[in-house]
C-alpha cells in the first residue's frame, strides 16, 4: 500500500472546529490593584461628574524656547554633535560629569563655571580676558583735506 492509497479527510468550513482549552493553575502575575482606575466605565463616570480626565497626564507641562531649532532633523543633529563632542573628551573629564552629556552641557552653559572650564581645558583662556576697547578716530584723521598744490618755480 503506497502513501497515496490512503484516504485523506477532506475538510470544509462546515466541519466542526476542534476546541482547545488551556488550563493555568499558576497564580496570576497581573497587578490587580489598579483595576478600578483603569476600567473605562469608571473613567467615563468620573468624567461625567467632574468634567476632567484625570488619568491622562499627571506631569506638569514644560515650556522651552526651541525657536532656534527649525525641524526634527536639526534637533537630532545637535544632539548627535553634543554626544560626539562629549565622547571625544578624555575619560577622566567624562567621569567628572558622570558620563552624562546632559550634565556636561549644563556645566558649560553656566557662566559661573567659566574659570573651572578654562582650568579643565574645555574653554580658551582668551575668552576670560577682556577685549581691548577700540580707539575712537579723531575728526582730523577722518576728514579728507585737499592735497597741497605744488609751488611753481620761475624759469
Amino acid at each position: 500500500m503506497s502513501r497515496f492509497d490512503r484516504e485523506l479527510p477532506f475538510k470544509t468550513m462546515y466541519d466542526p472546529v476542534p476546541r482547545v482549552l488551556t488550563v493555568n493553575n499558576e497564580p496570576s502575575l497581573t497587578d490587580q490593584s489598579q483595576k478600578a482606575s483603569t476600567e473605562i466605565s469608571n473613567i467615563i463616570a468620573t468624567y461625567d461628574k467632574t468634567g476632567v480626565l484625570s488619568h491622562v497626564n499627571t506631569h506638569k507641562p514644560m515650556y522651552d524656547d526651541v525657536s532656534d531649532i527649525s525641524d526634527y532633523h536639526d534637533a537630532m543633529n545637535r544632539v548627535t554633535s553634543v554626544k560626539q563632542t562629549f565622547e571625544g573628551l578624555p575619560s577622566k573629564l567624562r567621569r567628572k560629569f558622570g558620563n552624562d552629556p546632559e550634565q556636561f552641557v549644563q556645566f558649560m552653559a553656566d557662566p559661573e563655571n567659566l574659570e573651572e572650564a578654562v582650568e579643565l581645558g574645555l574653554w580658551s583662556s582668551e575668552i576670560l580676558e577682556p577685549a581691548p576697547e577700540p580707539v575712537p578716530e579723531t575728526e582730523t584723521e577722518t576728514a579728507s583735506e585737499p592735497a597741497p598744490e605744488p609751488e611753481k618755480t620761475a624759469s
